[in-house]
């Protein structure tokens, strides 16, 4: 009860990556049952409550976490799910759940009661897949693109413990007295039967009710059927009393929307500390910034790399913007208000002055990046003499481009290779005199030269266990004059990156 929990999040830059990866500020499973989760906020989480039932009941179809009271509890801002309910009978009632891609994802719930919340602005407020004897009751809908989305698929794998032990169906569910406000749709099914309409009330929805032949519903105004929350819950979730319990939703109002999710180099930024963050680099060069933290002073100190800063000093929240000169970036500042933690628990004391500072260097390397096939005549993963005879031949793809930074899903191009491909990417350096981080994170394999020497080698996939192990580094000093540089990736199967990077320690 009365947890800050926010901004446990991974995976996510608004308006251009949005994944949570399994992330989450609570996490529930292997057969948890009969807890309590009140009053706590969980917000800009990948997920914020995430329960799933465990291995075991997906082999025997035994068990799932039971039996759990959700709370009122703030979830709002996943880039995933507010709430993640799978395989299992739950409560959840009175939450608040906005400006998530579902607000709740209840795949494979039975027996459980979602009541009393406040959804807003999510993509989907309610998404259920093969769910059976749920009830939806009394939440109110506003701006959801769906609100409720009913669903089955028509078969399930026929090796699946679960699914043979269990019921899978879509089917029996009561969705009464809801208010459904300023949605595209208000309820949406397939292959779902024994839905029971009633006491709902729909306001500037676009589309009411969406189903085809498949979904049987009985929208009759009868008396409402079933018990009633308090006869469900009864006394079993008796909460306890705190005596003056701190605020816990803070961050919702705060900092609401998912673009206050901001990853840095090292995990999500909390806001209890200063912080100079890029926003935005437009084709000119006009760079825009925010000068987020706890309440205090900011003083511009340094500068490398920028002109024409429009402002030099303020208060927290601010914003300024300043005009790109050159690839070797310095704003340094100058922090002086309330005490505060740093990102790794340095303390600092209020009113002595902290430095906090924007840090970037891109080397001007033009690349040259040609991709090529290769076969089991020459296997890299064999005999790296052997296959480098390929680059002999002609490339299935060529490319300049200002940037070493790849990630490829599928294939390299249209009707080109996902797997058993290489790349070769060669450039001139030059950069300032000094020690440099020279990085270079790839899948599979990845070897870099300067000026044909090797310093970056990993030849080996016995070697790839862990994510990791696909970023390698090496520390070099640059003496001012131009080298050339050559990177050489292999690609086997599967995920494939290429991204090469260079600090200026």
């Amino acid at each position: 009860m009365y947890n800050k929990l926010d901004f446990n999040v991974r995976g996510y830059s608004h308006g251009i990556f949005n994944r949570g990866q399994d992330s989450a500020g609570i996490l529930i499973f292997e057969q948890c049952n009969d807890n309590i989760f009140a009053y706590n906020s969980v917000t800009h989480g990948g997920d914020g409550f995430f329960l799933w039932a465990g291995q075991h009941t997906m082999d025997t179809g035994e068990g799932g976490c039971n039996d759990n009271y959700v709370y009122k509890n703030d979830f709002s801002y996943a880039p995933t799910n507010g709430v993640e309910v799978t395989f299992s009978r739950n409560f959840i009632r009175e939450n608040i759940i906005k400006g998530c891609d579902n607000g709740i994802w209840g795949g494979y719930s039975f027996n459980t009661l979602i009541t009393g919340n406040t959804f807003a602005d999510n993509n989907v407020a309610i998404a259920i897949e093969h769910g059976q004897k749920n009830v939806i009751e009394t939440n109110t809908f506003t701006s959801d693109k769906t609100a409720i989305k009913l669903w089955a698929g028509k078969t399930q794998p026929p090796d699946w413990g679960y699914a043979q032990k269990r019921d899978t169906r879509s089917t029996n569910y009561q969705i009464l007295d809801n208010s459904f406000n300023k949605n595209n749709i208000g309820f949406q099914a397939t292959l779902t039967d024994s839905i029971h309409l009633s006491g709902n009330s729909f306001n500037a929805v676009r589309v009411k009710l969406q189903s085809d032949s498949t979904v049987k519903i009985d929208s009759t105004n009868e008396t409402k059927p079933g018990r009633k929350v308090t006869d469900l819950i009864g006394d079993r979730f008796a909460l306890p009393i705190l005596n003056n319990p701190v605020n816990s939703f803070s961050f919702s109002s705060l900092h609401p929307g998912r673009k206050e999710i901001r990853i840095t180099q090292w995990g999500p930024y909390n806001y209890l500390y200063p912080i100079l963050w890029l926003s935005d680099l437009d084709s000119t060069g006009k760079m825009s910034f925010d000068l987020l933290g706890p309440k205090g002073k900011w003083k511009i100190k340094n500068v490398k790399g920028v002109k024409n800063i429009s402002a030099y000093s303020g208060s927290f929240p601010s914003s300024i913007t300043a005009q790109k000169v050159n690839d070797d970036i310095l704003i340094e500042a100058i922090y002086i208000g309330e005490k505060f933690a740093a990102q790794f628990g340095k303390k600092y004391s209020a009113t002595k002055p902290s430095k906090f500072w924007y840090r970037a260097f891109e080397p001007g390397i033009t690349w040259d990046v040609k991709w090529y096939r290769w076969d089991s005549t020459h296997d890299p993963n064999k005999n790296y003499e052997q296959f480098k005879q390929i680059f002999a031949g002609v490339p299935v793809k060529t490319a300049i481009s200002k940037k070493l930074d790849y990630t490829w899903w599928g294939e390299i191009g249209k009707q080109l290779p996902a797997d058993s491909f290489a790349t070769v990417a060669t450039g001139v350096l030059q950069v300032p005199k000094g020690k440099y981080d020279m990085g270079v994170t790839a899948d599979d394999l990845v070897k870099v030269f300067i000026d044909g020497k090797l310093l970056i080698d990993f030849w080996d996939t016995r070697k790839y266990i862990n994510d990791e192990d696909a970023h390698h580094s090496a520390i070099i000093n640059f003496d001012g004059q131009k080298h050339n540089v050559r990177v050489e990736q292999v690609e086997n199967a599967g995920f494939a990156t290429l991204i090469f990077t260079l600090e200026h320690l």
